[in-house]
């Protein structure tokens, strides 16, 4: 147990570093947790496998280093989703702005100057991250994101997890029942994570941006 705890204190660590939050780093953990809470009671309850031997804890390290990997997957084509987002908004804007009809029967186009295109852009496109801000965190926006994130991502993620849960469902195949209990063990765990994934914390992400409209902003959050 001691080095499921440094594994987790080290993934814990990394993720911090890399996604610089806290939140996020957490739930790979309570993910991990309820996983294999989940698991465990469809490897008893549904499966009815009596034996449960302790190296079926041992799938801890793996089950928090694929899902850390899913983590890192969702949350970095969730960013460039965000990204894409505004570029398209940016880019509607700008026609909206060349394309302006000076009257109902009027067809002629103002076309603005570079200066003026400029300026109806500067809120967006200099450092004004309050503008950004608001403009993502609409519900509409958000719902666009996280629909193109689960598009791009999730059939990565499931090649991913359901590969691994193949390798380690193929331990049926040996004689030892403790080899084979905990490749089924394992295997389950992984596609559970899965599925938290692109529910649980795929709702997380939405609702911690959309919360973080009404709140002090902070740099862990």
């Amino acid at each position: 147990m001691l080095l499921v705890a440094i594994a987790a204190i080290l993934i814990i660590t990394i993720t911090i570093l890399y996604l610089r939050s806290i939140s996020i780093a957490l739930i790979i953990v309570f993910g991990a947790v309820f996983s294999l809470g989940v698991s465990y009671f469809i490897y008893r309850v549904i499966y009815q496998i009596p034996l449960s031997p302790y190296i079926n804890l041992m799938c801890a390290f793996i089950l928090i280093g694929v899902g850390c990997d899913d983590i890192f997957v969702f949350f970095d084509t969730w960013e460039q989703e965000k990204l894409g987002w505004l570029k398209r908004y940016q880019d509607k804007q700008h026609i909206n702005d060349v394309e302006v009809p000076l009257n109902g029967s009027n067809q002629k186009k103002i076309q603005p100057s570079p200066s003026n295109a400029f300026q109806s852009h500067q809120s967006l496109t200099m450092n004004n991250t309050d503008e950004i801000r608001k403009l993502i965190l609409t519900e509409d926006a958000l719902v666009e994101i996280m629909s193109n994130t689960l598009k791009h991502a999730a059939s990565s993620m499931f090649v991913t997890s359901f590969t691994t849960a193949a390798a380690f469902f193929t331990n049926l195949l040996t004689n030892i029942s403790f080899v084979q209990v905990f490749g089924v063990f394992t295997g389950t765990c992984i596609l559970i994570f899965f599925i938290i994934t692109v529910t649980a914390i795929a709702a997380f992400a939405v609702r911690q941006k959309y919360s973080f409209q009404n709140s002090i902003h902070f740099y862990f959050v």
